[in-house]
């Protein structure tokens, strides 16, 4: 139930089974046999998606197969229930720089360069300004929400943007 509730949460899927394992606090070994089971029993897919990581390539990512037969409302409400590894729902995890994945939205800016420590207001006026879930999703766990709202009521962002990045940094219920 860990392993499938954290690749059902993970909205943009999640890479390899070592990913699965660290979301649910599990092993990888016991993740890995999770996975076949879920996907025998049509709970989960694995899906090619391009991902841009300094370059295009494409990945299979495990995902929920949310609209399967298989997920019957008996099946939702368990795992909606499960309550993943304390250490998954705490707050932002800063991280010291910006994956090479948004590099585009640093064109011209020395990426290496940039500490999200020192700038982490220019990182967030950056990736709240591209239209992609990915960037927005980085930034809203892994900068301070105080930075997003800072670079929300900068120049260039409308009511609508305005208002998603209230969304993204609202408090909400433990995952």
């Amino acid at each position: 139930m860990l392993v499938l509730a954290a690749v059902s949460r993970a909205a943009l899927g999640l890479e390899s089974a070592r990913a699965v394992a660290r979301r649910a606090g599990v092993s990888p070994t016991a993740a890995s046999a999770a996975l076949r089971r879920l996907v025998d029993r049509g709970l989960i897919i694995r899906r090619p998606r391009r991902l841009v990581q300094g370059g295009v390539r494409t990945a299979d990512l495990w995902l929920a197969d949310l609209l399967g037969p298989a997920w019957s409302p008996e099946v939702l409400a368990a795992v909606k229930a499960v309550h993943l590894p304390a250490h998954q729902r705490a707050g932002p995890r800063l991280a010291p720089r910006v994956p090479r994945r948004f590099g585009h939205a640093f064109w011209n800016a020395d990426l290496p360069a940039i500490g999200t420590d020192r700038n982490a207001d220019f990182v967030a006026s950056r990736l709240l300004q591209l239209d992609e879930v990915e960037a927005w999703l980085w930034a809203a766990c892994h900068l301070p929400a105080e930075s997003l709202r800072r670079a929300a009521r900068g120049r260039g962002f409308d009511a609508r943007r305005r208002a998603l990045v209230e969304n993204l940094v609202a408090p909400g219920p433990p995952a």
